[in-house]
């Protein structure tokens, strides 16, 4: 059977992990597939969806408006909070262009912020899209996931919610 090279690595690390007690301090937290994220400065306090099938992160933004800054190009937009709606901006990186099926493809903008997830502190990527037909404003995906953090679909809300100060 055919494991994807990631897949293969991440399952042969946390075997690793589960059977060696000394090498627990360089292991992956294990988080649930719904956990309790920070994002942004100042940080924001969301409900997150950890999706190893996805590659890359994605935010509920709404609003999205780009603009210079300092001759760097930003974005402004606001986001669901259970308190309402939060206002952030972000430099922007790049633009991307998604495709799905039926629909005519989407150019979305990609932004990093801070991440806090699992007790682990990250800049990551965002794609910025209208995420109110989904459970969570969150989506954490595979490229903020790998070597830091484990998923246990069968559970939620398993991992520590408060972060050192993120690295990049």
């Amino acid at each position: 059977m055919w494991f994807p090279e990631h897949a293969l690595r991440g399952a042969l690390m946390l075997g690793a992990c589960l059977s060696v007690p000394a090498a627990a301090e360089n292991c992956p937290q294990v988080a649930g597939y719904l956990e309790t994220a920070r994002i942004g400065e100042p940080a924001l306090t969301l409900e997150a969806k950890l999706d190893t099938g996805a590659d890359t992160s994605a935010l509920d933004a709404r609003d999205i408006k780009p603009f210079a800054r300092d001759g760097d190009q930003w974005v402004a937009f606001t986001t669901r909070t259970p308190a309402g709606v939060a206002p952030l901006t972000a430099r922007l990186v790049r633009w991307v262009r998604i495709r799905r099926a039926g629909t005519e493809p989407a150019r979305r903008p990609v932004v990093v912020l801070p991440l806090c997830i699992g007790g682990q502190s990250m800049m990551a990527e965002f794609t910025l899209n209208d995420r109110s037909g989904q459970a969570t404003p969150i989506l954490i995906g595979r490229a903020a996931l790998a070597g830091r953090i484990a998923v246990d679909s069968a559970r939620d809300h398993t991992a520590e919610a408060s972060c050192p100060p993120a690295k990049p």
